[in-house]
């Protein structure tokens, strides 16, 4: 992941497939060269936090140099897991769970602890083992695990609050981009401006998705309903198996919201929407 350039996207041809892997922890991550000729991660980030920031020197991470005290990575969303200040540096790992049925919308509802509460819509692959087919899930009949093998563009991966996300450099930012992120070295969060070519808008553009979520969510972008985690005990874990929500970089005008792509149902698909920067949210990240 750490050694992509500009060059190699450039010269990659579209919907070009590989597997890349993050060096800061071996995980490998589906990547593809998609319509806005964008190199994107087709797979959500699944990197674990502990409670220290790396030196900035030789970093793998997309930052130069940050004061980031991230809290380590929770397994479970509880009242003592989560954090209600905007500046928070939470981020949960609820286990490792494919989505059962990605372009159907099926919600499990609020005041979940992990993916294991949700049966119905997440399916446990542990013991299972990761096919290196790309393309896995049309060629099983839209199903993303068979017998022992499944399909790893729809791992739900973490969730993450927005000053988790951006490695320490969103803090109270209003109207800007945050300079950096959790993503690796040479990759960045997409941003919300329309203009951007590296933004949830562009790609939703490019790739004539309007607002076809079975698109988004179906064979060549793999977006997951992986649901929100809300920073209220009578809410935690919500509305995953219906619901997609990904941080941007991009700050709103306050000190308290950031933008984010976020799409439910079949046909609700938003790449702007303002939200609270406590909640927990998924994130895809994009070759810079």
């Amino acid at each position: 992941m750490q050694e992509m350039t500009s060059k190699i996207c450039q010269d990659s041809v579209l919907n070009e497939t590989k597997q890349l892997k993050d060096t800061r922890d071996g995980k490998l991550y589906w990547v593809a060269k998609l319509p806005d000729e964008k190199c994107w991660m087709i797979q959500n980030l699944d990197l674990d936090l502990g409670t220290s920031w790396p030196s900035p020197a030789g970093s793998d991470y997309d930052v130069a140099a940050t004061a980031y005290l991230p809290v380590a990575t929770a397994s479970s969303v509880t009242a003592s897991t989560i954090s209600s200040p905007s500046i928070s540096t939470r981020s949960w790992s609820l286990g490792d769970y494919v989505i059962t049925n990605p372009e159907t919308p099926s919600d499990c509802g609020h005041q979940k602890n992990s993916f294991a509460d949700c049966p119905a819509e997440f399916t446990s692959v542990v013991g299972k083992t990761a096919s290196s087919d790309p393309d896995f899930y049309i060629k099983n009949g839209k199903q993303t695990v068979v017998g022992n093998q499944y399909d790893a563009h729809y791992l739900v991966g973490n969730h993450y609050q927005y000053n988790t996300a951006t490695a320490g450099t969103g803090g109270v930012i209003a109207g800007a981009n945050a300079s950096g992120s959790i993503c690796p070295k040479n990759w960045q969060l997409p941003t919300s401006n329309n203009a951007n070519p590296s933004s949830f808008a562009n790609l939703i553009n490019a790739g004539d998705i309007g607002y076809d979520v079975a698109k988004l969510t179906g064979n060549g972008y793999f977006f997951v309903r992986g649901g929100v985690i809300y920073q209220d005990p009578e809410w935690l874990l919500g509305i995953a198996g219906d619901y997609g929500n990904y941080w941007s970089s991009t700050a709103y005008s306050d000190a308290d919201s950031a933008y984010n792509l976020d799409f439910s149902g079949l046909t609700s698909i938003s790449p702007s929407t303002n939200s609270y920067r406590g909640v927990g949210r998924s994130v895809r990240c994009v070759a810079r």
